[in-house]
């Protein structure tokens, strides 16, 4: 009787440990899943991201210093100079307010809200497939030659592709699950995408169309529940119309682009390799969306969804002046075709290696163009400028700078400058050339 005691306790001992060391194993792969897989992607992305901006103690490209006479202006005056959607402006403000630089303010703004929209391709494919899913998805949407040209040169584009992601993935839980906390979401971040900039806007219109649409085909019945997402969209677009000051003015520019594709009459081919590229991606999509259609509806809309926007996106009748911009959104195509491909690998052995390829091409488009990432002025050149400028005000004359690229270096300094001769309040002077540059 006690011996058959002893080895009732010992093998409820045996049992007991066994549940424990299986629950702090599932807690861990929970813990690295959760925590440590999406902080060490967000931190990978950072210096990615931030290695050519933090290199240099200017800001990069041509628009690099516009962001920062914006913020200069909210901080100094209480609003923008130039009308823009005002969203990452006056955060860039209250960053450069804490910082007490606005060069490195407006960096560390770019560099960081750009690197979070990992955060919902991650989380949305580990979900459906494999962390491994989630890693290719969420590098992929900051690892590639549109992410890093966008950083240093377009922010507003770059920032808004965080809120943009937030609200395909927030609007494809709302398809799946019904419920209405992802719909209020999904709502809060089109709204910030809308105030941020008008491409990733009109991107994120599309998808509000075209997800429930393709949903509802690929299921073969209307949920009349799930047509409130374009009715949303249609809203925002009407209340930007209405109120363009909320968004910039940039709705203007999408009237723009459609008289100007309206007039024109010629065709811009990619490039082979952007061409097989474009290509690819846009079969990966429509084979991923095949093999989804019958088991997940939801991931289905997206491949097909997606698959339609890259081909949109790079058709060859746009003009070249909107083109070369709209190619900056194949990134969300990409995160999706990457983040596809690989939840549908369900062997370890398979996804591994397949991700560590995916993750060496996309560096590899990444690290080619960081030479082409630098300031349009040396340190030197600005500051002559400075002393140029400050002699200016000095004897009470406004500043005429024509070239744009010197004339935002020369606003994140002083007030009295001015693009037209006819804007310039008399007396005023001509900065064509710095010495330092011939």
């Amino acid at each position: 009787m006690l011996l058959f005691f002893n080895v009732s306790i010992e093998i409820k001992i045996v049992v007991l440990h066994n549940n424990f060391s299986m629950s702090n194993i599932k807690r861990s792969e929970e813990i690295l899943k959760n925590v440590i897989a999406p902080t060490f992607l967000v931190l990978a992305s950072i210096i990615i991201l931030g290695y050519p901006l933090f290199r240099s103690p200017l800001l990069l490209m041509i628009d690099g210093p516009y962001y920062a006479v914006q913020a200069r202006w909210i901080l100094e005056k209480g609003h923008m100079k130039y009308l823009d959607p005002p969203l990452v402006f006056y955060i860039m403000a209250f960053v450069s307010a804490i910082v007490g630089d606005i060069f490195l303010g407006v960096k560390i703004t770019v560099v960081v809200l750009s690197s979070l929209a990992t955060l919902p391709w991650y989380f949305y494919f580990s979900r459906k497939g494999s962390w491994a899913a989630g890693i290719g998805a969420g590098a992929a949407i900051v690892c590639n030659q549109w992410m890093i040209r966008m950083v240093p040169d377009f922010m507003k584009n770059a920032t808004g592709i965080t809120w943009l992601s937030a609200f395909i993935v927030l609007s494809l839980m709302f398809l799946e699950k019904g419920e209405k906390k992802y719909l209020a979401a999904s709502i809060v971040f089109f709204v910030l995408t809308a105030l941020t900039h008008i491409l990733d806007f009109a991107v994120a219109i599309f998808y509000s169309i075209m997800l429930p649409l393709i949903y509802m085909a690929t299921l073969k019945r209307i949920e009349w529940n799930k047509m409130v997402l374009p009715l949303i969209g249609i809203t925002l677009v009407a209340v930007a119309f209405a109120a363009p000051f909320v968004v910039g003015g940039d709705v203007y520019k999408g009237l723009a682009f459609l008289e100007d594709i309206s007039e024109y009459e010629e065709y811009s081919f990619e490039r082979l390799p952007e061409a097989l590229l474009v290509a690819g991606i846009a079969a990966t999509l429509v084979i991923s969306g095949v093999s989804s259609s019958r088991n997940d509806p939801v991931s289905s809309s997206l491949d097909y969804a997606s698959a339609l926007l890259i081909v949109g996106l790079n058709f060859p009748a746009i003009p070249p002046k909107w083109l070369f911009r709209f190619r900056n959104m194949n990134l969300i195509p990409l995160a999706a075709a990457v983040g596809s491909s690989l939840s549908h690998i369900k062997e370890w052995k398979k996804t591994l290696p397949a991700l560590v390829l995916i993750v060496f091409i996309l560096l590899s488009m990444t690290v080619r163009v960081y030479p082409m990432l630098r300031p349009t002025v040396t340190q030197q050149q600005y500051m002559e400028l400075k002393e140029v400028i400050r002699y200016a005000e000095e004897r009470g004359l406004s500043i005429v700078i024509l070239d744009p690229k010197l004339r935002y270096w020369a606003e994140t300094i002083g007030d009295n400058i001015y693009k037209r001769v006819e804007d310039a309040p008399q007396p005023f002077c001509f900065i064509i050339k710095l010495m330092s540059e011939q």
